[in-house]
């Protein structure tokens, strides 16, 4: 086999066979030939093991790694310290890429001389184009502006896929996925990256497709896994106090937001049990209203608003932010 070029990287857990034969079959037909392909069963208890064997017999790309189920994080782990590709770029095992995808995103990696690139995606939805990402021009991106765009998630969302890393960078540096964080794992891993980095390419690429099933959402306990997420992000907000003002201003805009979102999800979930760190936060969230500018799209400014009124009619018409 020639260098490898891309390491791609597939966390499998109880995927439905029709979107997972997709999947793989995707990375198989990349015109970029000098790839690796490593499918990663995190213990489904399924016939995923089955089918990832079966396309190993049939291409010697593809490296096949059964483990026990320790979470995707986990798996994305086990992927990292098994590649050994340039760079690596990871896939959701229902989601499927066009067969362009990482040639493209190679060959600007390359011309640009960046270590990361990011691009644009797909949301999918039973066969259909539910959501396209707003893209803009190619760009390069310097570490400063490049925080900024991943925090206000205008063209870069925090998914780890979408994108191509040098992996030299992150086995150097040990910037792994936190397996104890059990929401927001994908911005905590892009945030401790980027501090390591200092250009960035986007490019303007639609490519990478997101397949929405109704069955792989769920909301039990997600107040608990949301707390994660507020706890990262309040991370990432005292780190960009001492970075830069405007990014900083960017990070409190979003905290605000995500604790907003938090107390909504412990009042309609058992309003009870959480009654004491819903009047925490809804207290921070009174305070940090009076120092940002409420530049907020409609929902997120009345959920803001919302958690200024009195802690009573805030329980009382929780319907209004169901």
């Amino acid at each position: 086999m020639s260098l490898i070029k891309i390491s791609i990287i597939i966390p499998i857990y109880k995927v439905p066979e029709k979107y997972l034969r997709k999947c793989i079959e995707s990375c198989i037909n990349q015109t970029l030939k000098d790839i690796e392909i490593i499918l990663v069963d995190d213990g489904s208890p399924d016939n995923c093991g089955e089918i990832c064997d079966e396309y190993a017999i049939k291409d010697n790309r593809i490296k096949v790694i059964h483990k026990k189920n320790e979470g995707v994080s986990s798996a994305r782990n086990t992927g990292i310290k098994e590649s050994s590709g340039k760079y690596i770029g990871f896939i959701d095992a229902d989601d499927w890429i066009e067969k362009d995808f990482y040639a493209k995103l190679l060959d600007f990696a390359e011309l640009n001389k960046v270590d990361f690139v990011v691009s644009g995606y797909v949301r999918d939805k039973e066969n259909k184009i539910i959501k396209t990402l707003k893209t803009e021009e190619n760009k390069i991106l310097y570490k400063l502006e490049a925080m900024k765009e991943v925090l206000k998630r205008r063209i870069y969302t925090w998914t780890p896929c979408d994108k191509i890393y040098k992996l030299n960078i992150i086995k150097d540096k040990k910037i792994f996925f936190n397996n104890n964080i059990k929401m927001g794992e994908d911005l905590d891993f892009i945030w401790r990256l980027l501090k390591e980095l200092n250009k960035i390419g986007y490019i303007s690429l639609n490519k990478y497709h997101y397949c929405y099933r109704k069955e792989s959402v769920t909301n039990v306990n997600l107040a608990k896994k949301k707390k994660d997420s507020v706890n990262i992000m309040y991370a990432i907000l005292k780190e960009t106090k001492i970075i830069d003002n405007d990014l900083f201003n960017i990070a409190r805009c979003l905290y605000l937001k995500e604790i907003a979102s938090y107390c909504r999800l412990m009042l309609i979930q058992n309003e009870k049990k959480y009654r004491n760190e819903i009047k925490k936060y809804k207290k921070e969230i009174q305070s940090l209203t009076k120092f940002v500018g409420l530049n907020f799209n409609l929902k997120i400014f009345l959920g803001v608003l919302y958690w200024n009124l009195p802690y009573v009619i805030c329980k009382n018409f929780k319907f209004l932010i169901r």
